[in-house]
């Protein structure tokens, strides 16, 4: 049986992406071995599904809007960069971040419902807690690793902006040589009741 790559996220709106490219930018002046992410390419991921059978999408699409009409829409503020892992001098980071914060705590609230939909509907349980990021780029080689971490330290403290969750979307993600191509299976906007 065919399957589909599927992930659930909140978009990421333009000004916010143009704000997270300037900070990929400043980055990028390091010089250090990043595959940097696409601006296209940018969400925030609640629960990232594997592959899906297309039988699967119907109960998967009405149980996430279940869980997002009870979650009013709410501000979410994009912080500054950092390491995973979180790394000190010693050992190597593998990918660059964007912190969100959730100042009233609903995104933590969305996303528990989320996995808990998803676990119902006989997905794994995500191993570890959410830490809700924003990817920026991978890190591939050592090659100037110390300017790109005096880059990201520099960075930090500032925020990118902020924006208002409004939907939550299931994403087909399909892997291709010039990047992942995201189609939208289903928009589900909070607060609204079935």
């Amino acid at each position: 049986m065919e399957t589909v790559r599927t992930f659930v996220a909140i978009e990421v709106p333009p000004p916010i992406k143009e704000a997270l490219a300037r900070v990929q930018q400043t980055l990028r002046q390091s010089g250090a071995e990043v595959r940097w992410v696409r601006m296209e390419g940018i969400h925030l991921t609640l629960k990232f599904l594997g592959e899906v059978a297309p039988t699967q999408i119907p109960a998967l699409r009405e149980g996430l809007a279940s869980v997002c009409g009870r979650v009013p829409p709410f501000p979410v503020q994009i912080g500054g960069p950092g390491f995973f892992p979180n790394s000190g001098k010693g050992s190597r980071p593998r990918v660059i971040w964007i912190g969100v914060e959730d100042p009233r705590g609903m995104l933590s609230t969305l996303q528990e419902g989320i996995e808990e939909t998803c676990t119902r509907l006989g997905f794994p349980p995500e191993g570890r807690p959410y830490q809700p990021h924003l990817t920026l780029g991978r890190v591939q080689g050592s090659r100037r690793l110390e300017a790109l971490r005096e880059a990201v330290a520099g960075l930090q403290g500032q925020a990118v902006g902020a924006f208002d969750a409004r939907e939550v979307v299931l994403m087909q993600s399909d892997l291709r040589p010039s990047g992942a191509v995201y189609t939208p299976l289903a928009t589900l906007p909070l607060g609204v009741k079935d």
